[in-house]
This record gives C-alpha cells, sequence and structure tokens, in this order.
C-alpha cells in the first residue's frame, strides 16, 4: 500500500470489517484525510472513532453522488464483486485501486468496462498478502503509530464457538483463538 500513496492524496476504504478497520487505521496514522465506506448507518460514530475524517453510507445514494471521482487512492476490503463499479464510480482520474477483498470463487468479475478505465487513467492493482519486506514495514509502523487490531479473543477450548461466531453471527472485526495458553497448560511448548 505505501509504495502507491503520496503525500496529499485523498484516500477511502470500501467495508471497515476485520480488514478495513486496519486499513483505515494505517491511513490515518500515516496522515491521510481518509473516508470510510460503511453500508452500516449505524457504525459512523464508531468508524470515526477508528480515525475517518468522513464516512459514506454506501447504501445512500445522495451520499454516493457526493463522492464520484473524488479520490485518488481507494482499498476495497470487501469480498464480493458486486459493489466494485459503485466504488470504482470514486475514483478520481489517475487515481489507484486496490481490491483485497477476495470474493468467492464462483464470483470475481469486476463489471467495469475496459472504457471507463482507460477515460480514467487509473491503475488496478490486486494483493492478496504482500512480500516479507513489506510485511516487516507493516509491523514497523504499527509499532512505531501505536496500530493494532480489535479482536474478540477466545480460549482455545472455546474454539467451536469462534467459529460459530464467524459462520453465524457478526464477529467485532476479528476472532482470535488462543492457542499458546492451551499450548503451555498441557506440555506442548518446548
Amino acid at each position: 500500500m505505501k509504495k502507491y500513496l503520496k503525500e496529499g492524496m485523498k484516500t477511502a476504504v470500501c467495508g471497515i470489517g476485520g480488514l478495513g478497520h486496519l486499513a483505515l487505521k494505517f491511513l490515518n496514522k500515516m496522515g491521510y484525510d481518509v473516508t470510510a465506506f460503511t453500508s452500516s448507518p449505524g457504525k459512523v460514530d464508531m468508524i470515526k472513532k477508528l480515525g475517518a475524517t468522513h464516512v459514506v453510507v454506501s447504501t445512500d445514494a445522495k451520499q454516493m453522488e457526493t463522492v464520484k471521482d473524488s479520490f485518488d487512492f481507494i482499498i476495497n476490503t470487501i469480498p464480493t464483486d458486486k459493489v466494485f463499479k459503485q466504488f470504482f464510480g470514486c475514483l478520481n482520474r489517475g487515481g489507484i485501486f486496490v481490491q483485497v477483498g477476495q470474493p468467492d470463487f464462483n464470483e470475481g468479475t469486476l463489471g467495469v468496462n475496459c472504457f471507463e478505465i482507460i477515460c480514467k487513467e487509473c491503475t488496478l492493482v490486486g494483493s492478496l498478502t504482500g512480500p516479507r519486506p513489506v510485511i516487516k514495514d507493516m509491523i514497523k509502523i504499527c509499532v512505531d503509530k501505536d496500530i493494532y487490531p480489535i479482536v474478540e479473543e477466545y480460549a482455545f477450548e472455546d474454539l467451536p464457538k469462534a467459529f460459530d461466531k464467524l459462520e453465524n453471527g457478526k464477529p467485532h472485526f476479528r476472532c482470535v483463538v488462543n492457542a499458546k495458553d492451551y499450548a503451555k497448560k498441557h506440555g506442548l511448548v518446548k
């Protein structure tokens, strides 16, 4: 992400969940004006507390119209291709659109015609994970800028509860299972 960012860029994060809340924190702590897109109007105050300069409710057509062609850098963490075109329309000419939300294998069609990409003179970037030097750099930024994920922690014995929350509930960003304590307790650590 860092290699695409330049000082003064107007940035946006689509989807403030497990991945998006971290992207929002990174952009904010790195000094960028960052707008968060959410489909949940009830999350606006919480998203601002995470560091968003502005919040746009993506299900509100009037709000979406006001940010059309506005952003120099957009990172989309939403794991579906159904909303790509909606957010791509918010990218400014010459902007950078980073897709990190991974749709189901059966999905994956962006739904934007070549003319739109050519007219915007934009850069499309896809990323699953970065190479080790990038990950090391991100960890250093986390330490230096006090960036930590928001997680729900479960004991190893509660692993089924964590899976149930992921499958049937709405985790508050991330579910983390503490295997370290279980391993110590059962002599699995050398």
